[in-house]
């Protein structure tokens, strides 16, 4: 550990990717700052997957994709300073240069190959820390901070024991702990309760790691899964390709799944649309860019005070989108211009109606039922929305396989992608009234994700392949009502407008928790709340107040304590933050960048002589 006696200390809380951006970026600043004493970062991780963490661990399934290409994937920061390591390479360099593979920038790969990515670079820092600067990195869960002498102690548990070492000061704190570990539901305890009670049926609360939490599945079995987003193809696929089946390409260039013998009979996916999301697929070249939804109009927006979604963002984006559809569905049917000739929207009206009278024949595009293809309060037979689900899956596979320069459907769906950066900026620290943020939050949030982040074609081929077979019936999807048969010791999905019933001996919850400071059961924000270090973040407007769940923070990333007062010594990062922030992919460097001018303000602090120091 070297000769200088260990004058400061720094502890990050997460030793995942936000939590080794922030290990990068005190690198890079205290090369930039030498500090006057020895500095000691101590990264705490709650198991020895520093870097990779939880979502990209070395040793998950080949099959289990990242849900972005490869060239939006970089660890290393194009900001200044830059990284201390000797070859930063992106994603794309690494894998082609370190794994015998040739992708890319709009491949998609294994989130193994990711993990083992961030890996090689945390240890690249690790070996290439400045003069002074010394890691130490730690495997264990922290379940609480608190202040003594004006710095900061840690307990944390390893192995079930809960200790801190009266030794163990620290100037700074940055929390980087990722995903929510929400306390069950009165409704998820009520499901275990029952399912305790028969042998016959099981429940499973949370799907990861996958490897180990369908292990005691028996084989055709019926399963009953709740929730069909990303989680849910995670699911799936482990309970088929996981079980030993194959996916393979017929004669005709068409997959099918070849099943083992132990995966389930039938698995009934559910959620309140029953719509599963689109896939996506990355195309060469550089992104068109947007017409209306623009940085110049968002100014104008943000000018007048606090920003009502529905009257000021929706129709800018509802804009952008008939422009996507219908400038690419004429450059197909044989209209080489398109809509490029168009100067602003009315002009783009006039030019889409006379090219829907030349062809009378096609659908119009509705941006709202885009988002929303049935009416929320519409009800279905079971087989024929099952039929529904089949068809469409179908048509979301073949466009996506397009690309945006092809497909009206895929330059629609790259429209909130485009559009997300910039609504960012709008989103984050209460730009919306409190109502507004509301209704985006709970209403359109998740239809707007559906519609853009969804899975791979790859991954989404592989789903359609298991409709197809039979294994996957949608028959159940949309809004069922969920209950226990104490006589049968199944649960029962019921839905449609002739009540179908469907008995599933499992109930498999394949959702991932929504941040809510509230709903956390760590011990680590439980006990920083209850202490008042920490607050939650509360959107107010004169007669209006929307609590978003989300730790409350400067535009810095410090947080605010119960007195209203900025604390300098404790920074948030990542998932925490999300309800004042908005979009925390956990993999961006640039998206809600907090650590770069934390690591600058300590390097600053640490860079001046003892004398100087300001006690937190």
């Amino acid at each position: 550990m070297g000769d200088y006696k260990t004058i400061r200390k720094i502890a990050i809380i997460g030793g995942g990717p936000k939590g080794i951006y922030g290990f990068e970026r005190l690198a890079a600043w205290f090369k930039v700052n030498p500090p006057t004493e020895r500095i000691e970062i101590r990264i705490f991780n709650r198991t020895d997957s520093f870097a990779a963490g939880e979502n990209y661990r070395v040793g998950q399934p080949s099959w289990l994709l990242i849900n972005n290409p490869v060239g939006e994937v970089n660890m290393w920061p194009e900001e200044k300073p830059s990284p201390v390591v000797p070859l930063p390479l992106s994603l794309t360099e690494w894998v082609n240069r370190n794994e015998n593979l040739h992708v890319t920038d709009q491949d998609y790969t294994s989130r193994a190959i990711v993990g083992r990515y961030l890996a090689h670079g945390f240890r690249l820092i690790a070996s290439n820390l400045p003069d002074k600067v010394f890691g130490n990195y730690s495997v264990g869960e922290v379940t609480d901070i608190y202040k003594d002498s004006g710095k900061y102690a840690l307990c944390m548990d390893t192995n079930g024991h809960e200790k801190s070492p009266p030794t163990e000061l620290y100037d700074h704190v940055l929390l980087a702990t990722g995903h929510p570990r929400n306390r069950e539901t009165e409704e998820q305890l009520r499901y275990q309760s029952f399912a305790n009670k028969h042998t016959s049926c099981g429940y499973i609360p949370y799907i990861y790691p996958v490897e180990t939490a369908f292990k005691d599945l028996p084989p055709s079995c019926s399963i009953g899964m709740k929730g069909i987003g990303l989680t849910f193809v995670d699911a799936v696929l482990a309970l088929t390709e996981g079980k030993g089946g194959v996916f393979k390409r017929d004669e005709s260039e068409k997959l099918v799944y070849n099943p083992s013998g132990n995966e389930p009979k039938v698995i009934y996916p559910f959620s309140r649309s029953g719509l599963p999301m689109l896939p996506r697929r990355s195309v060469p070249g550089e992104m068109s860019k947007l017409k209306f939804f623009t940085k110049p109009e968002l100014q104008k927006i943000q000018t007048r005070g606090k920003i009502d979604f529905k009257q000021q963002i929706w129709p800018l984006l509802s804009q952008d989108m008939i422009y996507a559809y219908y400038d690419i569905a004429m450059k197909e049917a044989g209209f080489p211009e398109g809509l490029s000739a168009s100067t602003d929207f009315e002009d783009v009206q006039r030019t889409v109606a006379e090219y829907q009278q030349k062809c009378p024949g096609l659908k119009r595009f509705d941006p709202d039922t885009f988002l929303d293809p049935l009416q929320e309060n519409s009800t279905f037979d079971g087989q024929t929305f099952h039929q529904y689900i089949h068809s469409q899956y179908n048509f979301y596979v073949k466009e996506a396989r397009k690309g945006e320069f092809k497909s009206p459907l895929a330059a629609v769906t790259a429209v909130w992608k485009k559009a997300s950066s910039l609504f960012c900026d709008l989103y984050s620290f209460g730009g919306f009234t409190p109502e507004s943020q509301r209704y985006f939050d709970r209403s359109i949030r998740g239809k707007l994700n559906r519609v853009t982040f969804g899975p791979p074609v790859e991954s989404a081929e592989k789903m359609y392949a298991l409709v197809e077979s039979g294994i996957l019936n949608f028959g159940a999807a949309r809004s069922p009502n969920l209950s226990m048969d104490e006589k049968s010791g199944a649960f029962i999905l019921e839905s449609g407008q002739r009540s179908l019933r469907h008995h599933v001996q499992y109930l498999v919850d394949a959702r991932i928790p929504k941040m809510s400071l509230a709903d956390d059961c760590s011990k680590l924000f439980r006990k920083l709340l209850n202490r008042g270090l920490i607050t939650t973040f509360i959107n107010r407007a004169t007669q209006e107040a929307y609590q978003t769940g989300a730790v409350n923070i400067t535009p810095e990333g410090f947080v605010i304590d119960n007195q209203g007062n900025v604390n300098s010594g404790i920074a948030v990062t990542g998932t925490p933050t999300e309800g004042i922030t908005f979009d925390n992919d956990t993999l961006s460097r640039n998206r809600n960048n907090f650590v770069n001018s934390w690591a600058e303000y300590i390097s600053k602090e640490y860079a001046k002589p003892e004398t100087e120091h300001h006690a937190n």
